[in-house]
């Protein structure tokens, strides 16, 4: 993908948000995709490319979301992406990638992120307008967010999320938590941790704890350790939250 983008824009400046989403997991990849675009400077061509449906009569969708651009399979990738577009007042202009002259010659049914969605993620580089690529979308597949349950005791939560070094994110964000946090019970497989650290070095070394991330969103960790290998968790999971 990278060969076909540089060789048709040599002036791209290429970044790799992350290579570790979990194979097939559109939510976690609308999850990390949302997250990092506002980073990014306006005109930023974002190609996404998580494709269990690859070969299939799914749609492949070019956009403007705001200041920005992005390539994807119509799957759901972009559900965040759009959800906070809309929550901000937002542009958005959606197209279906129907026009071949803008595709490599060849189109495998195994690998559109080379055939199809780099080569337009180039094309945008190069300034080739939105329209020329296909034609408008009103209904793009949404996906709807996992949220917590609430229980009478606290909240089952799961996990949406583990970042290279094994935390794992949840559902739940700390609003949602009672302002007295040191007096939560979380359990998760098999294991209890009390109360909400509030940085890695609060705790000793090997330490199994619960953080609140930089997206203020309740987390679990190892300190100097990977609490996925840990707890041998996956996206998914459940996680227990009791209020004492």
């Amino acid at each position: 993908m990278k060969g076909v983008i540089l060789e048709m824009a040599p002036q791209a400046h290429i970044v790799d948000i992350t290579h570790q989403v979990s194979p097939q997991n559109v939510m976690q990849g609308a999850y990390v995709l949302a997250e990092a675009a506002p980073y990014f400077a306006p005109g930023t061509v974002h190609v996404a490319v998580i494709d269990p449906g690859v070969g299939t009569n799914r749609r492949a969708l070019t956009a403007r979301i705001g200041t920005q651009y992005y390539v994807a399979p119509d799957n759901g990738l972009l559900s965040f992406v759009l959800r906070q577009a809309k929550s901000q007042g937002e542009t958005v202009e959606i197209i279906a990638l129907d026009q071949a002259q803008y595709w490599l010659p060849q189109i495998s049914r195994s690998f559109h992120g080379l055939d199809i969605f780099a080569p337009v993620g180039a094309h945008l580089v190069n300034g080739v307008p939105l329209e020329k690529l296909g034609s408008p979308v009103e209904d793009p597949v949404i996906l709807e967010p996992s949220e917590p349950l609430r229980t009478d005791s606290g909240w089952l939560w799961e996990i949406i999320s583990v970042d290279t070094f094994g935390n794992l994110r949840s559902n739940i964000k700390a609003h949602q938590l009672p302002q007295d946090q040191q007096n939560l019970h979380i359990k998760i497989e098999g294991e209890n941790i009390h109360g909400i650290t509030p940085t890695f070095g609060d705790a000793p070394p090997g330490t199994l704890i619960a953080t609140i991330d930089s997206s203020d969103t309740l987390a679990i960790s190892l300190v100097n350790g990977n609490a996925q290998e840990r707890l041998r968790a996956r996206v998914g999971g459940q996680i227990q939250v009791i209020f004492s």
